[in-house]
């Protein structure tokens, strides 16, 4: 879209990145479907070195004559579960690892059929740390624990993997875990598998999550029909579901045995005990159950959907809904602290006594903010059977309300009801309808946050695990602020009282047209559920504030989102559907390279016409000529804008959801990709995935890397940023609205000061215009190689005087470095000008020395006394410097000791006992004296100062003596 000069030096800044960095391991391939000799699988095994990689180009089943060792670092990556099996024949287990020795073991891509032996049917490990990621296991059995895997100690990771038809005779159908350091199972299925205890999972001692999982038709034949959890303080169970599973003791779906778990919108489904606890049993269990289903389970004892027996279950948010039992249709509990905030308990059954609630003994139950209706018992109390209860602000039948309240229902703690509650459909739909006696009269100071389906309360909390959805509509009476309630209409009758302002996420909002269009501003953040402009009417979102919606946006007049160069962009939230096309700005300020993207479903390069326009792809810089040449979303452009401070407008439907680009691992594996919202993204919910961000800075014209809390770049990612990562195979970049984060602008401001990080150190290395960062961390969990969460590599900058600072490791170059504990750190430093430059600590927590030698001049310097400066060629070896950790055997005659430095914002001055009448005087980089103190004699002293971050110049100086540093103030 202009001439090719800025291109070049693009050109230049790809060629410095392309072609350092060095592959990871080897790939082995097998090429037979044997089970011996050359190209099998076993064969690779054999052959590969520790850390290596086994693919295959093969597809069809390996049918085992023996059980495969493990005994080294493997990545196995199989070409799909319908492609590859793995087969057993019921002879055999498939892979061992069961040793005294440590191993991380990753396998994806493969179906393991039929293993049999004695632990972990598929897969037997001892100490070692397994990935398992898109597996099938089928038809696995063990003949004492695990019928696929059993791990004992170690760590485990599951991911998209199905378990069906495994079975023990003892613990584990599927998996057995004892004493794991941390499990995560994600994304998987386990249908029809079976045990004697935990008909899928046995967990004994072993912390961890499970995110996302389907539980389905397994069975026990004492008890848990899914999972027995024994003897854990944190297990962690997020939107999974449990359908139909059965034991013939207790817990049709968990047994929580003295154990601490959690459970966030979860559902319990047709689950049944023959004994006692339908879906939950809970014996000496803490459970904190957030906005979980309960429908259909039953018992044939006690506890359709739970039984609590002893210590103390809270359950928030929740709804029990057709359970039955002879005792405690819904919950039956035994000597248990028990909580109930904002549940919805009915048309719950029991056969005998309680069809909602029963508890046994005298200990306390706690009930806030619920809905106790229409449940029924055949021989006596038809919803609550309770000695000792602390009732507020709840609506139970038959008690009578706090104007009438009846013996039999524990003690009235006030503003409860016994009305009907209303519900829309009392068989099937249990929100609240707009003339319900519940609405905003429950439990104003223990509701939590969100209802059961995630929508936001406003107002005084409703009774029941429903919050009403309240509309309204913009008036705009007083002026465009959208945070003034008199702006604002409530169309509800009769009115509420409102306790909070309005709108808040509850809300549905409709805007028409006003004499007076709202306007976000002032660094606020507005809130609303569903939100509707009205044809000919606005709203206008100013730089630095943001709208969050948690419902469908519908725009049929005008939607701007402002940026500006001192409050930079405004933030869009959308959690559902947009209709309508909205307009949003990114400033650009002065003419320099910047990498953006566009935050809109699509766009095309017209806007841009007059400046230059590049996209990168296989190695190469391509410049976008043609203004109808479409953008795409997801994708990176370097962009320099001729004029100075350009505003671009984006106007089309703005993207929201999971959005994804392919990313590939050649050409040094860069991908320039961006983020495609108008919104903030927080990178710390992608690192783990995706390891660094490389963000492009204009002002500095340098990269700043982010990994894991750490690094010269920011966990935020602005909205329409482009930026750079690193694949290390072929893929899917991938974000979706679980990343996105408002206001991030504003927290950027304080993002300067980074989190306290023990064991590190940041490294500035400077001259008189530019600088650059290093970072170095002990960690335990790290390699001594590149490790994808901890580390970041060094993307070199194009500007010739600027100094550039890294650790070297062979042929790698690091700009955060997390190792385990060494002794040093060959450090990389280059400049494409020569001159004078100087390498200082930034910020220190490491408990050790750190020592910086220059081995051009044989200089050993502790840079906690002061910066090292030094006089630099273009030509020197950039592996000159080396930062060791201690001083033995350093000679202290080759120490170089400052006598100036900073530690934060205080300057600490080293002076000779002889020194006296000294003078401090501090000079900014631009020449001008900030500070001036008189000293008198003194062998150490400390000056505290109020000074703004950045590079100094010290000077300390008396009538014989003139002492000059450079120091770094934080």
């Amino acid at each position: 879209m202009g001439n090719s000069k800025p291109l070049l030096v693009l050109t230049f800044l790809l060629i410095l990145l392309t072609g350092t960095f060095s592959s990871y391991g080897t790939i082995v391939t097998v090429t037979d479907l044997g089970d011996s000799g050359p190209g099998t699988l076993r064969q690779a095994i054999a052959d590969a070195s520790s850390g290596d990689t086994i693919n295959f180009s093969v597809t069809g089943t390996i049918s085992l004559m023996s059980e495969i060792t493990i005994d080294k670092n493997l990545v196995i990556t199989g070409p799909g579960i319908a492609s590859l099996t793995i087969d057993g024949d019921h002879w055999y287990g498939i892979f061992d690892l069961y040793s005294s020795t440590t191993y991380s073991f990753e396998v994806s891509g493969i179906t393991f059929l039929k293993g049999l032996t004695t632990y972990g049917g598929a897969i037997s490990s001892r100490n070692d740390n397994l990935i398992i990621r898109n597996c099938s296991f089928l038809n696995c059995l063990a003949v004492e624990d695990g019928g696929a895997i059993a791990c004992f100690f170690g760590s485990l990771l599951i991911d998209n993997c199905t378990f069906e038809t495994c079975s023990v005779n003892s613990e584990g159908g599927a998996i057995f875990l004892t004493d794991i350091s941390n499990f995560e199972i994600s994304n998987s299925t386990f249908n029809d598998c079976s045990s004697s205890t935990g008909g899928a999972i046995y967990n004994h001692n072993s912390p961890g999550s499970f995110t996302n999982c389907t539980f389905s038709a397994n069975s026990a034949s004492t008890d848990g029909g899914v999972l027995y959890i024994d003897n854990e303080n944190n297990v962690s169970f997020f939107s999974c579901d449990f359908i139909s599973n059965t034991t013939v003791d207790e817990g049709g779906a968990v047994y929580n045995n003295n154990s601490d778990c959690e459970y966030y919108d979860c559902s319990f489904t047709g689950n049944h005990a023959d004994n006692e606890g339908g879906a939950l049993y809970n014996y000496n269990a803490i459970l904190n159950v957030y906005r979980c289903t309960f429908d259909n389970n039953s018992a044939t004892n006690f506890g359709g959907a739970v039984l609590n027996d002893y210590e103390a279950p809270e359950y928030y948010d929740c709804l029990f809904i057709n359970n039955s039992a002879s005792a405690g249709g819904a919950m039956w509990s035994f000597s248990a602290y028990v909580l109930l905030q904002n549940c919805t308990v009915t048309r719950n059954n029991a056969t005998d006594n309680a069809g909602g609630l029963y508890c046994l003994t005298a200990s306390p139950y706690y009930i806030y903010g619920s809905v106790i209706y229409n449940n029924t018992a055949s021989a006596s109390n038809p919803n609550v059977h309770i000695l000792n209860a602390e009732v507020g602000n709840s609506n139970i039948q038959g008690s009578g309300g706090s104007s009438n309240w009846q013996p039999g229902f524990g003690d009235d703690w006030g503003d409860n009801i016994d009305e009907d509650p209303l519900f829309v459909d009392d068989i099937g739909d249990y929100h609240l309808q707009q003339a319900s006696p519940c609405i905003n009269t429950g439990d104003f100071f223990g509701a939590e946050e969100t209802d059961l389906e995630g929508s936001y309360r406003c107002g005084t909390p409703d009774m029941g695990c429903y919050e009403f959805e309240y509309n309204i509509t913009w008036n705009g009476s007083s002026d465009q602020d959208w945070e003034n309630n008199q702006n604002w209409t409530v169309n509800l009758t009769p009115g509420p009282v409102w306790t909070t302002e309005i709108p808040t996420r509850g809300n549905n909002l409709t805007i028409p047209v006003t004499a007076n269009d709202p306007e976000i501003d002032s660094y606020t953040i507005g809130f609303g559920n569903a939100l509707t402009i009205n044809s000919g009417a606005a709203v206008t979102v100013h730089p630095g504030n943001a709208l969050i919606l948690e419902g469908p946006l519908v725009n049929n007049g005008t939607f701007d989102m402002l940026s500006d160069q001192a409050d930079g962009n405004s933030d869009l939230l959308t959690a559902s559907d947009v209709t309508g096309s909205i307009n949003v700005q990114n400033f650009i300020g002065d003419s320099k390279w910047n990498l953006i993207g566009i935050p809109v479903t699509t766009h095309d390069a017209a806007i841009f016409v007059g400046d230059y326009l590049q996209y990168y792809a296989g190695g190469n810089w391509i410049e976008i000529i043609n203004g109808s040449d479409i953008l795409s979303p997801m994708v990176g452009y370097a962009l320099w804008d001729t004029p100075k401070n350009t505003t671009y407008t984006f106007s089309g439907t703005p993207n929201t959801g999971t959005m994804s680009t392919p990313i590939y691992a050649d050409n040094g594996g860069w991908n320039l990709v961006s983020n495609p919202y108008p919104s903030h993204i927080n990178w710390d919910e992608r690192d783990d995935t995706y390891g660094a961000v490389y963000h492009w800075n204009p002002d500095s014209e340098n990269y700043e890397s982010w990994n894991n809390g750490m690094g010269s770049g920011d966990r935020f990612v602005s909205p329409m940023e482009g930026f750079f990562i690193k694949a290390l195979a072929d893929g899917n970049f991938e974000v979706d609205n679980s990343c996105r984060v408002h206001n991030a602008a504003i927290q950027r401001k304080d993002q300067t000061a980074k989190e306290e990080t023990p064991n590190h150190i940041e490294l500035i290395a400077f001259n008189e215009t530019k600088e650059d960062h290093f970072y170095f961390l002990f960690e335990e969990d790290a390699t001594s190689a590149f490790d994808l969460q901890y580390d970041a590599f060094k993307m070199l900058s194009y500007v010739e005087e600027l100094p550039q600072l890294y650790s070297i490791n062979g042929e790698e170059r690091y700009s955060i470095d997390r190792r385990p504990v060494c002794e040093s750190v060959q450090l990389g430093f280059r400049s494409e000008t020569s001159g004078e430059f100087s390498i200082m600590i930034a910020e220190n927590s490491l408990v050790t020395e750190a020592v910086i030698e220059d081995s051009k001049t044989g200089t050993y310097h502790d840079l906690s006394s002061g910066a090292y400066n030094f006089s630099y060629l273009k030509n020197d070896p950039e592996d000159r410097f080396t930062l060791h950790f201690s001083t033995v055997g350093i000679d202290p005659e080759l120490l170089d000791i400052p006598r100036i430095y900073a530690h934060q914002k205080d300057i600490v001055i080293n002076a000779n006992a002889c020194c006296k009448n000294m003078q401090l005087e501090v000079y900014s980089s631009t020449g001008a004296e900030v500070l001036s103190r008189g000293l008198n004699t003194v062998q150490k002293h400390t000056i505290h100062t109020q000074l703004k971050t950045g590079i100094y110049v010290a000077v300390l100086r008396n009538n014989s003596t003139v002492i000059k540093q450079k120091i770094f103030i934080q």
